[in-house]
């Protein structure tokens, strides 16, 4: 047997195409269906104005799930062929062990032993492949990150594709983009001083759900604010709301572990 990674980069190639695709079926839907309407609204007494959603037209939310869901598995296959290669590199044979590319969120679980004395999943998921190589794996671990473990883009990539294998179809829903727009753009009049905040609610958007909530400092009765600006719409997956953006990401990450290994070939 030969050592290659033609295999893992054609499993990210294909993920990658179909993310791309999905993600232009959204951008389709959204730009070309105008699926919620937003009416505002101004409370003089609250000293808010609020923006509600009206849907109006739903997407085949499982036809998108189940897209998504090939897209992430050829993305967690490509590792899992990755560190296969990396065992032949290591001049062991593969197809004598249980091998995958570890994702763990603590140090605990990646190099300790569990309570009933097995490996870690260091030694268990990675036996056969060469501490040389095992170094790149263990870089990429998402404990290792500054930023809290559960939002690194590989433990995105492990609870999608965990939840999507065992457990359902990632599902889909509308939320907004960034509202900054919306906030920038308050038409003000009479008395009102200033913005004092700014509340988003960013869905899941549900029949007449309110969006944004802006707080006002009122300084007499002739209060007014209008909005005319359009509130982007964006679609988001599954209870921890993935929008395409951090799919791509997760994507990203993937291409730079698969680099660094290319990196030993």
């Amino acid at each position: 047997m030969t050592a290659s990674l033609g295999g893992s980069w054609a499993k990210f190639g294909r993920g990658h195409a179909q993310l791309i695709a999905l993600n232009n079926e959204i951008l389709g839907f959204v730009q070309q269906n105008d699926p919620v309407r937003f009416v505002g609204k101004f409370n003089a007494e609250a000293k808010t104005h609020t923006a509600r959603a009206h849907i109006l037209r739903h997407p085949d939310w499982r036809d998108w799930g189940l897209q998504l869901g090939d897209a992430i598995q050829n993305m967690r296959a490509a590792l899992d062929h990755a560190v296969w290669q990396l065992v032949i590199l290591s001049g062991d044979d593969p197809r004598k062990h249980r091998t995958q590319f570890p994702i763990c969120s603590t140090g605990t679980d990646y190099w300790c032993k569990t309570k009933d004395g097995r490996s870690s999943r260091r030694d268990r998921e990675l036996v056969g492949v060469a501490e040389v190589y095992r170094a790149i794996i263990d870089d990429a671990q998402p404990y290792r990150a500054r930023h809290p473990p559960k939002d690194h883009a590989l433990s995105g990539l492990a609870y999608l594709s965990n939840t999507d294998k065992h457990r359902v179809i990632h599902a889909g829903f509308l939320t907004i983009g960034a509202p900054d727009a919306y906030i920038m753009d308050a038409v003000v009049s009479g008395d009102i001083d200033e913005l004092i905040e700014a509340e988003v609610h960013s869905g899941p958007f549900q029949e007449d759900t309110d969006i944004v909530t802006l707080h006002f400092a009122v300084t007499g009765p002739k209060a007014h604010v209008e909005m005319e600006v359009e509130i982007p719409v964006d679609v988001a997956f599954s209870d921890r709301g993935y929008t395409v953006q951090q799919l791509f990401d997760v994507a990203d990450a993937v291409e730079f572990v698969l680099r660094d290994i290319d990196s030993a070939f």
